[in-house]
């Protein structure tokens, strides 16, 4: 148990698990490897299981599914999401806004609309930065939400003893 909870440890640590997901990410976009996982249904296959592994390690710190020895802050998190957003959002306009087709294979591939390549690209980098991008704000918002109810709840819990000490000095 020890040695799964070290690894554990060692990945979820936040710059490991954010430079995994985001190294794999960029990898597998790069069009040497995104044309090789299309050729290759095997590859393919292990590209789609690095995806799931390295987005469950960069979202473990995140989502705390277990008691760590130091818990990590709401604003800590908040930059860590943040920084990933920012990164996303690079890539998602690379792969948009490039200039030729990054993925040659998409230039004889099947058409169901009638999109040129280039097109076809285009809207994949917006669909990519859109979902990339509400996912990270809506995690983002939740974690504001919890930080700003740890203030008032620290606030409250403030107001409470304060009102309770006055109490108590009144009766003696």
């Amino acid at each position: 148990h020890s040695m799964i909870r070290r690894a554990r440890d060692v990945l979820g640590w936040m710059p490991i698990a954010w430079s995994l997901y985001v190294v794999n990410l960029w990898a597998w976009h790069h069009p040497v490897l995104y044309q090789a996982a299309l050729r290759d249904p095997w590859l393919h296959d292990i590209e789609h299981i690095l995806f799931f592994l390295t987005a469950l390690i960069f979202w473990w710190p995140i989502i705390r599914p277990v008691s760590r020895p130091a818990p990590i802050q709401d604003g800590v998190r908040i930059l860590y999401l943040f920084f990933a957003a920012t990164q996303d959002t690079i890539l998602s306009w690379w792969i948009a806004l490039s200039r030729e087709v990054l993925y040659p294979h998409y230039e004889t591939a099947l058409r169901l609309w009638d999109l040129t390549p280039r097109e076809d690209q285009i809207g994949g980098g917006i669909v990519m930065f859109a979902v990339g991008s509400t996912t990270y704000l809506i995690a983002i918002l939740v974690l504001v939400n919890a930080l700003l109810g740890e203030g008032r709840h620290k606030r409250s819990t403030k107001r409470a003893l304060g009102d309770g000490a006055e109490k108590i000095e009144g009766r003696v």
